[in-house]
């Protein structure tokens, strides 16, 4: 599944909305939510954004800094419909166990 963008509008009639800090609740592996933190936090700081806000001096550090303490308040109000987090939470899950299945130690036989 490719990261849920938070600038696309995810509609459903029916669909439970749910924010990043009632996720971060749930029973997940701390490395999953790091992911999706590091993911989301990507997203506020692309190039997108600077486009999408030009009005803003993405060139002063001192703005920088106010947008970088902006987002950590940003992060945990992202709102997403409950079956794109969790479609977006087993893509990551399967991609980690995944990488660790990879990743361990092979034993020769003598």
């Amino acid at each position: 599944m490719k990261t849920p963008s938070l600038f696309a509008h995810y509609w459903s009639e029916n669909e439970t909305l749910t924010t990043f800090q009632e996720v971060m609740n749930w029973d997940i592996n701390p490395i999953i939510i790091e992911i999706i933190q590091t993911e989301i936090t990507h997203q506020l700081q692309s190039e997108f954004i600077q486009n999408t806000l030009p009005n803003f001096n993405w060139e002063s550090n001192r703005f920088t800094e106010k947008w970088s303490s902006a987002i950590q308040s940003l992060l945990t109000n992202v709102t997403l419909p409950e079956k794109i987090w969790l479609d977006w939470i087993q893509d990551l899950t399967n991609k980690t166990i995944s990488t660790t299945d990879q990743a361990e130690p092979t034993i020769l036989e003598e």
